[in-house]
């Protein structure tokens, strides 16, 4: 887990340096300007390897679903924002002793992101932050709980019009393998998504 945790940190960092030094600053961050962002991409999970207990059977689909979310963001210095976000993420189903249970799952964070503009009409961003990953089990002895860890981002932004950019982004939370309380585990999550911001005029 830690490892994994260090080398995505690594991951994200070097994109951050390599990212400000081949690209200029974003337009919209020479005006303290708001954004507004709305998602929908794939979520894929693994609790199908995750396994919290040897009795829980999970369906098939389990690993993967239609996750979609929004943010607001910020600019607050040069080519940095600030971003309070949440995502809705797929329902896993499973089964234990021949009875059928859900987890309900949804991801909150705040997070910094390094702004870039790669070329006249793209831009590029990292983004690291801290996420709450709230789970709901309906196995009642099981119950709802969460989980609080780093999250990371990378993605690109298409501007389509003075103030509305179309990009793509990837999102990855770490999860929670080593736990005690069952309602405080969740396994590695990757989100791959279409995004689509509005940028409030500075």
């Amino acid at each position: 887990m830690m490892k994994r945790v260090v080398v995505l940190s690594s991951t994200i960092a070097m994109s951050c340096c390599a990212i400000t030094a081949l690209a200029k600053e974003p337009a919209f961050l020479k005006n303290k300007s708001f954004y507004l962002q709305a998602n929908v991409g794939f979520a894929d999970e693994e609790w199908q390897s995750f396994q919290p207990l040897s009795s829980w059977s999970f369906n098939e689909a389990a690993h993967s679903g239609v996750g979609f979310g929004g943010l607001l963001g910020t600019s607050v210095y040069k080519n940095v924002s600030m971003e309070v976000g949440g995502e809705i993420l797929p329902t896993a189903e499973y089964k234990d002793q021949g009875k059928q249970y859900d987890i309900s799952q949804s991801l909150f964070y705040v997070a910094s992101r390094l702004n870039a503009r790669y070329s006249s009409t793209i831009d590029l961003y990292a983004r690291l932050g801290l996420a709450y990953r709230h789970l709901y089990n309906s196995q009642k002895s099981v119950g709802s709980g969460g989980l609080v860890g780093p999250v990371f981002g990378l993605g690109a932004e298409y501007q389509f019009s003075q103030v509305l950019f179309l990009g793509a982004d990837f999102t990855h939370d770490p999860g929670e393998f080593a736990r005690t309380k069952k309602a405080e585990l969740a396994p590695n999550l990757n989100l791959f998504s279409l995004t689509f911001t509005y940028r409030f005029k500075g």
